[in-house]
């Protein structure tokens, strides 16, 4: 099956999922709560850096974000390698830091789990650029009951994410399938943002 099948079969399924949620005021309410919660972080630059040990061998690892871009940078003493997705396609950086395409195809699942990470979906100008937010009712997940969102842009796959009604953060993400999960296991306060960790 064609890359445009398989794109407009998902836009007809995300469609058929935002036409059955129920009313528009509710999701508005959640996404007002959700903002208040993490911070304007779909503006926010971030860069953060982990030294890890691994089987004796010392790794800085460097993760840069920024909206839907991220670039990862693995180095091992002077040598360095990593990944840079510039919101629609993914790169592999070599040990010269020069960023080769992965592929020539665009990335619509890498695309949707950074509109997740960045919370871009948050930002209020998401539907303005044809982003769609839609209310899919209340789900459990991991035996406690979440107020759930479905969340994609006309370049990305669905996702509906599980949102703690307490606290107002994104717990998980799924595929509407339910065939992948990423989970948000703990958040932390830095500066005016509450950053997933």
């Amino acid at each position: 099956m064609s890359f445009a099948i398989r794109a407009g079969l998902l836009c007809a399924l995300l469609a058929a999922t935002l036409g059955a949620t129920g009313n528009g005021l509710d999701a508005a309410r959640l996404l007002e709560r959700m903002r208040a919660a993490a911070g304007p972080v779909w503006d926010a630059h971030v860069v953060s850096v982990s030294r890890l040990a691994s089987s004796g061998e010392s790794a800085v690892v460097s993760s840069d974000n920024e909206g839907l871009r991220l670039a990862v940078r693995r180095c091992t003493g002077e040598l360095c390698d990593g990944e840079y997705f510039d919101g629609e396609r993914l790169y592999s950086v070599n040990i010269n830091g020069t960023a080769l395409p992965a592929s020539p195809r665009s990335e619509p699942y890498l695309r949707a789990l950074r509109l997740v990470a960045s919370l871009g979906f948050l930002s209020p100008g998401f539907p303005a650029r044809g982003g769609r937010i839609g209310e899919s009712g209340s789900r459990t997940y991991g035996g406690k009951t979440y107020d759930t969102i479905v969340v994609a842009d006309a370049a990305s796959v669905p996702l509906r994410l599980y949102v703690d009604p307490a606290s107002a953060l994104v717990r998980a993400a799924r595929t509407l399938d339910g065939g992948d999960t990423f989970e948000y296991r703990d958040y932390r306060r830095v500066g005016a943002f509450t950053l997933p960790f």
